[in-house]
């Protein structure tokens, strides 16, 4: 077998030339040859860097520019015979040094911690086999199987996919839209018909169909459409969360794809309730008592925010969406902003914008935010709360900022 490393370009060999020269197969290694593999490349994590000892994070303190100037003045001050103002300029500098010091250690503490807890588990093939391993026990010539939200472990090569989409946003900077892509479900009938099921957002799901199911019979989408849409709103504004529900027979097909989402016949609403917790109306009043003003900031449709937060906050809301909020040069978000109380239909990367503008109108912002896409938002804030423990350990190594 030719050695991976020695395996330049991988990606532009052909899939049968790469998986004999990585000596993989199409169902998976065998468990000894994987336990092989490990020892001789050992873990799939990215080499650790050098740990520092407490002594030496202490004494980097000491290399800033500003504590070197600081320094030369308390050896200028000896010089010139004011004891009292070097003492004071060594006070200083343990000061400063000491702080540095004590934000770095949390900083270096938090990040330990956060590695602790985060466990990446990886589908693979083993004997054949799908079983669920740690992403530090894959080793090159692995067959690793893919789903929705996954993390790709490593460098690989697609052997297979059906819509398959790639969240490149760490390395392009590309933020995606935040609606829910449609789902696809195939499911195989007695009389070997397939049936295509989708379900997804009610406008997309909309979009992929050219009739309408009833009681009474088929109807067209075109003479439909508008009932359906005036209903999904209606429901929005009760604070129902909806998506669409279609089908298609396919007749006799091996493979279904994406290719196949068109002319479906819709079929359904799928309502939800979600309701406010209890509570959440008095705590809100008291936080007017204190002059504390709440936001709302949503990916969710314009019409269940705003449902939501008429209930909540007793009143009608005034309402941005995420489609307008693009459309604001950040000087207008910043006049508009304070004034605005739900974001709706809001994109992950769009959070942050919306904590500085109101930040730089005079505001001091503290964010509630409860996943890893508040990360951004969280660290712009003034004060970043956070209800997901993963995020909360990100947080831990972060200084306060108030004004």
């Amino acid at each position: 077998m030719i050695q991976p490393e020695y395996i330049h370009q991988f990606w532009s060999l052909p899939t049968d030339g790469l998986v004999k020269q990585l000596g993989a197969s199409p169902i998976g290694l065998s468990t000894s040859e994987a336990k092989r593999r490990i020892r001789i490349y050992g873990p799939n994590r990215i080499r650790a860097t050098k740990r520092t000892d407490t002594l030496t994070l202490f004494l980097a303190q000491f290399k800033s520019p500003l504590i070197l100037i600081l320094l030369g003045a308390v050896i200028l001050s000896f010089f010139l015979g004011e004891p009292v103002d070097a003492s004071i300029i060594i006070a200083i500098i343990l000061l400063s040094s000491v702080l540095g010091f004590w934000q770095e250690k949390r900083a270096a503490d938090a990040v330990k911690s956060l590695l602790a807890i985060v466990k990446i588990e990886v589908r693979v093939l083993r004997d054949g086999v799908e079983i669920d391993i740690s992403a530090e026990e894959v080793v090159p010539g692995d067959i690793c199987i893919l789903n929705a939200g996954d993390i790709i472990p490593g460098e690989a090569a697609i052997l297979d996919s059906k819509d398959l989409f790639v969240d490149e946003a760490c390395l392009t900077g590309e933020s995606f839209p935040a609606e829910k892509q449609v789902g696809i479900v195939a499911a195989s009938l007695a009389t070997s018909t397939a049936l295509l099921i989708t379900k997804g957002a009610v406008s997309n799901v909309l979009d992929l169909c050219s009739s309408v199911e009833l009681p009474s019979g088929c109807h067209e989408m075109a003479e439909m459409r508008k009932g359906i849409e005036r209903q999904f709103t209606a429901l929005g504004n009760d604070g129902f969360r909806t998506l669409g529900l279609a089908y298609k027979r396919l007749g006799d097909v091996s493979k279904i794809g994406k290719q196949h989402e068109v002319g479906m016949t819709f079929v359904a609403l799928l309502v939800f309730f979600d309701p406010p917790k209890a509570g959440v109306i008095e705590a809100l009043s008291d936080l007017r008592k204190l002059g504390i003003a709440l936001k709302v900031i949503t990916g969710d449709n314009v019409h269940v925010a705003t449902s939501v937060a008429r209930n909540v906050l007793e009143y009608e809301p005034r309402v941005l969406t995420g489609r307008d909020l693009r459309l604001l040069s950040n000087e207008a978000l910043r006049s508009r902003a304070p004034a605005i109380d739900v974001f709706a239909e809001i994109e992950p990367s769009q959070k942050e914008r919306i904590i500085l503008a109101l930040r730089k109108s005079g505001n001091t912002v503290g964010f509630l935010g409860d996943g890893i896409n508040d990360a951004s938002a969280l660290h712009s804030a003034d004060v970043g709360i956070s209800v997901d423990c993963l995020a909360r350990k990100r947080l831990e190594g972060a200084s306060s900022r108030c004004s």
